[in-house]
């Protein structure tokens, strides 16, 4: 038969009929087996074949029992595969019942195995106890670099024996510890490691309750850290006291690029330490404050902030008692390039707030809307390549002239056309150039004004 040819001989009958009948060709690079369709047999054929497949890279058999009913054979037979295998990647055990028992066989395997990168063991009660086992593989094995431990019951205890597998391990650069025990204690040691560990670059530590002391000692170690890149500990009822241990630090470290607070009481008080701290910080790409207690009145600390910072890109403030105008006026507040003329192909890249709301104001817009809101805040880094629409250069006119509005039409004009009136040039050429918006230029003439508000009301701007 056909699919008989497709395996080698060596790989017995029962393993090439479980791997046809769950439709994996030899030569794939992807295996996935369906979720609960596994048993003990399966097991074991699947093993046979992992043991002298040259081919697959990633294996995905989350939601399936290793070792059904708590056979050992079966446990024994997978962690023997992965010891040998040489060409498996990834390998993705979410949700597969994995205790500290299967733990310690899969463990002994990583000690052995050079080409796993990239591990998944979410939702698994391993606890300390299996904890205690993976850190001891972590202390010999040099290929993974990606761990992820969601859910997996670890606390303090197992936190301690991973911390001091990373003080010696120069490979992982991924943890993730999300929703575990952790704690302050937990916390503790893990900032230990981290002073130590040189090649740990994202560290995500959501809804792990480490709180103000244990955001305190994370923060020491970024005093110190220079590996750490990203940092999540959203969820960890940080308040004020945290936020200002974690400013200081921010004020000295110089690797961190992305840092999400959210979901922690950071309130005014917190949020004014972080502003003093991104004054100073050259180095945050990212920060996520949403749902952190932060009003329309608190913003204005933090625009002060990036008026100053040149580096940070991404400001995320779901769910906070932020208005839309107020973030409009956090993204005028960035200023970072020098300023460039119309027709330059270069564009000022500015500070984008991300916000439920803000995306929609931006996703309603039309695009003639939209030209009309780049000129209206100043937001010139934000203008498209292509030529400008006729109803804002229509209003540039009336600005210019104090002609009453009566039609904007919708057609685009060519760039000859739009060239040949000088004085509409002129004036978009002074507002780039000088970062001025179309108020800054109205407030100065009461005309301008009405025909500003005029405008507005034509086109039902409402943002």
């Amino acid at each position: 038969m056909e699919w008989q040819n497709e395996y080698p001989r060596e790989l017995s009958r029962g393993a090439r009929s479980c791997l046809m009948q769950r439709g994996l060709s030899w030569d794939d690079e992807y295996w996935g087996i369906k979720r609960n369709s596994w048993t003990c047999n399966t097991i074991e054929h699947l093993a046979a074949a992992l043991k002298i497949n040259p081919y697959v890279k990633t294996l995905n058999v989350s939601h399936n029992y290793i070792g059904v009913g708590d056979e050992p054979t079966a446990k024994h037979d997978f962690s023997d595969a992965l010891a040998v295998n040489r060409s498996l990647k990834t390998l993705q055990l979410a949700c597969c019942g994995i205790g500290p028992k299967t733990m310690n066989y899969l463990a002994k395997a990583l000690k052995i195995n050079s080409s796993l990168t990239k591990i998944d063991f979410t939702r698994n009660k391993i606890r300390d106890e299996g904890a205690q086992y993976l850190a001891a593989s972590l202390k010999i094995n040099s290929s993974l670099t990606d761990i992820d431990l969601t859910r997996c019951d670890i606390g303090a205890v197992g936190l301690c024996h991973l911390a001091e597998a990373l003080k010696v391990n120069s490979a992982l650069s991924k943890l993730c510890l999300e929703g575990n025990k952790v704690g302050a204690e937990g916390a503790l040691h893990l900032a230990e490691a981290l002073k130590v560990n040189s090649s740990l670059g994202l560290v995500n530590l959501k809804w792990c309750n480490i709180g103000n002391a244990g955001i305190t000692h994370l923060a020491e170690a970024l005093k110190v850290s220079t590996s750490i890149k990203w940092l999540n500990v959203c969820g960890n009822k940080i308040a004020i006291r945290g936020a200002y241990h974690l400013s200081e630090a921010l004020k000295v470290n110089t690797s961190v690029m992305g840092l999400d607070l959210g979901r922690n009481k950071i309130d005014a008080k917190g949020l004014l330490h972080l502003s003093e701290a991104l004054k100073v910080n050259s180095s945050i790409r990212r920060l996520g404050l949403e749902k952190c207690n932060i009003g329309d009145e608190d913003v204005h600390c933090l625009a002060d902030a990036v008026r100053v910072n040149v580096t940070v890109t991404d400001l995320f403030l779901q769910d906070n008692d932020v208005c839309v105008e107020s973030m409009w006026n956090l993204e005028k507040a960035h200023r970072r390039s020098t300023p460039q003329s119309r027709h330059s192909r270069h564009r000022r890249t500015g500070i984008r707030v991300r916000h439920p709301l803000l995306e929609r104001a931006r996703r309603d817009l039309s695009y003639r809307d939209y030209i009309f809101y780049c000129m209206l805040y100043g937001q010139h880094q934000m203008m498209p390549e292509d030529d400008l629409f006729v109803g804002v250069n229509h209003f540039m006119a009336c600005l210019l002239t104090g002609m009453d509005i009566q039609i904007i039409p919708k057609q685009p004009l060519g760039r000859m056309d739009l060239n040949r009136n000088s004085q509409i040039y002129q004036l978009q050429k002074e507002m780039a150039e000088g970062g001025l918006s179309m108020f800054d230029l109205a407030r100065a003439d009461p005309s301008r004004m009405q025909a500003l508000q005029q405008c507005m009301r034509l086109l039902d701007y409402k943002y």
